[in-house]
């Protein structure tokens, strides 16, 4: 009962209103309340996950939800759109020759956004892409926004009247 009377005792004065904190600007020495509730809101960000679509694969009846580039890649394009450093030449070979391996009948595409390049991976890159054409692959190649230095190496090397480039 006692412990009833005292839990009652510290509630109600607070419930009245929200009691906010004394950060020292205030002169007096009570606390002041006010109904109003101070909330920080968190601010809007941009989604940082692969946006995610719908893909029915060849003989399925139903839909799955896959990531973006991974759907693109099925349809064989390749968005390049970052700097190229030794993972992301990595990356990029790995996705051609996996693309070659499926069928080296197809058209790649490629679209590329590249800001700039360490030398030795944008050269293992445009090697590979060398290889691909010597074998009989068609590259087209659509320069997107920018391509700078090793960049614009990429953005040539595809076949000859498959490149592109937009304003």
């Amino acid at each position: 009962m006692r412990l009833q009377f005292l839990l009652a005792s510290l509630v109600l004065p607070l419930s009245s209103g929200f009691v906010t904190p004394n950060n020292g600007m205030a002169k007096t020495s009570k606390p002041t309340t006010t109904t109003s509730l101070s909330v920080k809101r968190m601010p809007i960000m941009m989604p940082t996950q692969e946006p995610m679509v719908p893909y029915r694969a060849p003989g399925s009846s139903y839909d799955q939800f896959i990531g973006l580039q991974s759907r693109q890649l099925r349809d064989r394009k390749l968005w390049i759109a970052r700097y190229i450093d030794e993972e992301a030449s990595n990356s990029i070979i790995s996705s051609l020759l996996y693309l070659q391996s499926e069928s080296d009948k197809e058209d790649i595409k490629l679209y590329l956004n590249i800001p700039g390049a360490n030398l030795r991976p944008a050269l293992a890159i445009y090697d590979v892409i060398s290889e691909l054409k010597a074998d009989g692959v068609k590259i087209a190649t659509t320069n997107i926004a920018l391509c700078a230095g090793m960049g614009s190496l990429i953005a040539g090397a595809g076949t000859k009247g498959m490149r592109y480039s937009l304003p």
